[in-house]
């Protein structure tokens, strides 16, 4: 048992690293659509807000249409 706790809680930590590097690649595309795009660049905390917005509404499409996380948040970002 204690392995299946343990296999458990890598599986979960792996999810939880990958979420996040998810949501510094978003932020980090949104950084550069605004830059690209002429507009001021927000500001701290409300910009990796707006990244995990950005990346579940992506995971959202994707469970509904079967698609590549990474294609829906490029056009995600587009918006």
């Amino acid at each position: 048992m204690a392995t299946d706790r343990g296999e458990k809680d890598l599986r979960t930590a792996f999810k939880d690293a990958l979420k996040e590097k998810e949501i510094d690649l978003t932020e980090r595309l949104l950084r550069w659509r605004y830059e690209k795009d002429g507009k001021q660049v927000p500001e701290g905390p409300s910009l990796r807000e707006r990244a995990g917005e950005v990346a579940a509404n992506a995971h959202e499409v994707v469970r509904k249409r079967g698609r590549r996380v990474f294609e829906e948040l490029r056009k995600a970002v587009k918006r």
